[in-house]
């Protein structure tokens, strides 16, 4: 039942979280990052220390994810939005190679029905970027839309506009970071 209920989510939140060249789970790419995003970094972005994402609440949140705004340091303008899930904890597991090998083969579903969901809606065609299955990237030609497995176990849905992360960059790269 759970599993029908996270499934039923994803594609319920594929169908309302757009991606494309202008903006994504409801926010407008180049806009600046809202003042009730957090303040501090969450992780890296594409130049560390000075790119990263903060996180903050999204008017299409994909159910079950916590969001957060691609933005440089001076967050003046939103470049990328993202979703993060974690899906495996070993807190409290006694088998803890099982219990991985069952969260891999559910993160591996979730990864198909989103993407699934996002070429069909949007009209996206994602390619595997590994051979694991874990890391999917669609190129929409102004903008970039990836589905990965990251750090500490975490599903990662992005989108990204390519002319704004790159002027985002130029700014990271010439502040001294």
């Amino acid at each position: 039942m759970k599993r029908s209920f996270v499934l039923a989510a994803l594609l319920f939140a594929g169908e309302s979280s757009a991606c494309s060249e202008t903006g994504a789970f409801g926010v407008r790419f180049g806009e600046p990052v809202p003042t009730s995003a957090a303040d501090k970094q969450r992780d890296g972005g594409s130049v560390q220390n000075a790119m990263g994402f903060f996180d903050g609440e999204v008017p299409e949140p994909m159910p079950g994810f916590r969001h957060g705004y691609g933005a440089n340091r001076d967050r003046s303008f939103v470049y990328a939005v993202d979703a993060q899930r974690r899906f495996f904890d070993d807190q409290g597991v006694k088998d803890v190679r099982a219990a991985y090998t069952e969260a891999l083969a559910k993160v591996k579903e979730e990864i198909a029905v989103i993407r699934k969901s996002w070429e069909e809606k949007y009209g996206l065609s994602f390619q595997r970027d590994h051979e694991n299955g874990l890391s999917w990237t669609a190129d929409g030609g102004t903008f970039t839309a990836r589905i990965y497995v990251g750090f500490f176990y975490k599903l990662n849905v992005e989108c990204s506009n390519k002319s704004l992360e790159a002027r985002a960059i130029r700014a990271a790269m010439s502040s001294g970071f």
